[in-house]
């Protein structure tokens, strides 16, 4: 049996939907090729055409692979020549695999910010049409020495812990996350409260629920929603660290008024959170509501990937909204924000219309705590 057999099969069969007859590019950085060799291998076995892009960073906000030296000298007629190359590249794909093995966790702060912004105006809604449209795709990281730094451990625990959570039953995950799907559909007041100062409401009466088991990212294990635009009022405190586009940030603090962020906070680099969040119209309302389930993940590895799929956990996407359940915003970000509800981290309780759903990490109906029993 070979090293990656079970999460290879994941990508293949799940994410990809099959690869007979297909044109599947693989974005990968240059320190996953042991991985890239065998989805390779596989695709062209079950009858696709594999297209390796082998790169140092393949990541959406820096398109030459250069460190963001194209987006901080190109003038905006040579983003809009980028953007067309781009944009005539992904039509000759059926499939997109995206590789990280990053090695320099925060490389985004040489790019100057304003341009970065200028940048991603432009070149969002190829990247959106690469994301959203009915191609499949789907991200994962292969295990760097910085990200197992990042996460406190040691290259081998880390690693070994990356094969579990990648190679968990996708499956099993999905047909337990049928009722939590169906509650969130009946739903239409949300109330969050927490010992930390969070205390938000908002509605997402009519709006679709969408389980995550795989199908885009890898590690997975979120069902996601979005709250009607103008409902969100409250503070909500998260007790993560995060990053976006290579800036880190700690502990944000947001407070809404009908639905907009009308104060903002974080403990580093406060002044880039509020340039971020005055970028577009849309950047300061929410674009995606989600419950974290994975049990597998039970603390902050300070890796969106992982964190948003927190068991115990909440986040809120402040920026551009999942085509799979719209709620009408459009912006140039999405920025998952974390806050994670185990006892660890200081608990809290989710409502639905009135009725305790999660309450300190766990889920108290008893339909849904199959969710909690997936190890």
């Amino acid at each position: 049996m070979a090293k990656y057999d079970r999460l290879v099969n994941t990508i293949i069969s799940g994410s990809m939907k099959g690869a007979a007859g297909k044109v599947i590019c693989i974005d990968a950085a240059a320190g996953a090729d042991e991985l890239v060799r065998e989805i390779a291998a596989e695709i062209a076995r079950r009858g696709g055409v594999p297209c390796v892009n082998r790169r140092d960073r393949p990541r959406s906000f820096d398109p030459c692979n250069d460190g963001g030296n194209f987006i901080n000298h190109a003038t905006e007629k040579q983003f809009a020549r980028k953007v067309r190359q781009e944009d005539a590249i992904l039509k000759t794909y059926d499939g997109h695999i995206r590789i990280y093995c990053d090695e320099d966790l925060f490389f985004g702060q040489d790019i100057d910010q304003a341009r970065m912004q200028a940048w991603r105006k432009m070149f969002m809604p190829v990247w959106h049409k690469r994301v959203l449209d009915a191609r499949p795709w789907v991200l994962l990281y292969f295990p760097s020495a910085a990200r197992a730094v990042q996460a406190g451990m040691s290259l081998k625990q880390y690693t070994d812990f990356w094969h579990k959570v990648s190679s968990m039953d996708y499956s099993a995950m999905d047909a337990a996350m049928e009722p939590l799907k169906r509650r969130m559909e009946k739903a239409d007041v949300v109330r969050i409260v927490a010992k930390n100062g969070t205390d938000l409401t908002f509605s997402i009466k009519g709006r679709r629920a969408v389980k995550c088991s795989a199908q885009c990212n890898i590690p997975d294990g979120e069902v996601f929603t979005a709250p009607i635009r103008n409902t969100i009022d409250g503070v909500v405190q998260f007790n993560t660290d995060l990053e976006y586009a290579g800036i880190p940030y700690k502990n944000i603090r947001l407070k809404f008024q009908k639905g907009r962020v009308v104060e903002a906070r974080s403990e580093i680099n406060n002044d880039k959170l509020c340039k971020l969040l005055d970028g577009d119209a849309g950047a300061r309302y929410a674009g995606e509501f989600a419950l974290g389930v994975n049990p597998y993940i039970t603390r902050c590895f300070k890796d969106v990937l992982f964190d948003e799929k927190i068991g115990g956990s909440f986040h809120i996407a402040l920026g551009n909204c999942h085509k799979e359940a719209p709620n009408g915003n459009k912006s140039q970000i999405h920025f998952d924000m974390i806050q994670i509800q185990t006892p660890e981290y200081g608990g809290g309780e989710i409502w639905f219309d009135g009725e305790l759903i999660r309450k300190d990490g766990k889920f108290v109906l008893g339909e849904l705590k199959g969710l909690d029993r997936l190890k």
